[in-house]
């Protein structure tokens, strides 16, 4: 996985949600988030779970299933 230390205000251009937009004041965001890195199989976030937070796909995939099984995979997230 990326570490923070790596990634740069130039890997934000890869990310289709930040072009056209002052880059300056999101880096400024970022750099004080917290990173996490999922081995494989691991789960960020189960079903009906309450959450309030943006999550970005530094590198790698996630899939989000629709069912508490995980078997219904609805779709795979690349990076952004």
């Amino acid at each position: 996985m990326t570490s923070p230390k790596n990634f740069s205000r130039e890997h934000l251009n890869q990310f289709q949600v930040f072009r056209n937009v002052l880059i300056d004041p999101i880096w400024e965001l970022l750099r004080q988030c917290e990173v996490r890195n999922l081995g494989a199989d691991e789960v960020l976030l189960e079903k009906d779970q309450s959450n309030s937070t943006m999550f970005l796909v530094l590198e790698g995939s996630l899939k989000v299933y629709l069912d508490e099984e995980h078997q219904r995979e609805a779709v795979e997230l690349g990076q952004g």
